[in-house]
């Protein structure tokens, strides 16, 4: 019902009240940067294994061309490293980020279910609100949550080095409906190389769904290979949520 929602259950997670990630309560931010990531540790982060008894992606610190970085392993393995606080994407709609891969899965499509891995993802995961809700989307939610302790997020966006070129830059998931694929690098032009990324949430969001996106998110990082059974490194480095 909720694919995604295998991104938040099944770990032990700094969970609220509301099954949700533990939030910034802070209304009203003074500094224009919500946080500056140098990875040298993964303090504030949390694995989440996707899928009970499947082999897990390794997420590590490390340092890559001299730089400071998350390392991340895939062996025929899929989890994700999640930012462990909330932040309000209209405070905060800036993301900046560099990544590198060492390889892609030839035979990973995301397009098709069954093939869905990809080197490099990113995703912002939004934050389901139940008092803007009809009846049965209430509803739904709130059997996901009593199966899985939480709430699915309400949709996503996912930031992507895919496997090849696509003729779109936003593709709907296979997997499901309201997380939202877009395609910053693709193929081996740059493969093992650094690359620099700037996105804007809103602009994004409203792009790719039509609409203005819930307030409130949360950001994880995947490398995936779970579905075509490839072997990749991939690395995440200089991560910085800030203002416009």
């Amino acid at each position: 019902m909720f694919p995604i929602l295998i991104l938040f259950a099944g770990a032990a997670s700094p969970a609220g009240n509301d099954g949700f990630l533990k939030a910034d309560l802070t209304k009203a931010a003074p500094e224009r940067v919500f946080i500056s990531e140098d990875f040298s540790s993964l303090d504030n982060w949390v694995p989440f294994p996707l899928f009970k008894g499947r082999k897990c992606t390794l997420y590590t610190c490390a340092v890559e061309d001299g730089q400071k970085c998350v390392k991340a392993e895939s062996d025929c393995s899929v989890s994700a490293l999640a930012l462990d606080k909330e932040f309000d994407v209209y405070q905060f709609p800036v993301i900046r980020w560099k990544w590198k891969i060492t390889a892609l899965y030839p035979n990973g499509d995301i397009e098709k279910k069954n093939l869905n891995d990809a080197p490099a993802r990113l995703y912002i995961l939004f934050k389901y609100n139940p008092q803007k809700a009809g009846f049965f989307t209430k509803l739904k939610y709130s059997l996901a949550k009593k199966i899985y302790g939480m709430y699915p997020p309400q949709s996503s966006l996912c930031y992507v080095w895919a496997n090849r070129p696509y003729n779109k830059r936003v593709l709907t998931s296979p997997a499901w409906g309201r997380s939202k694929n877009i395609i910053l690098e693709a193929g081996v032009k740059h493969l093992d190389e650094w690359r620099q990324e700037q996105v804007n949430i809103l602009e994004d969001y409203r792009a790719a769904f039509g609409k203005d996106p819930p307030h409130m998110a949360v950001l994880a990082i995947m490398d995936s290979s779970q579905h075509t059974c490839g072997k990749s490194v991939s690395y995440f480095g200089g991560l910085e949520i800030s203002g416009p």
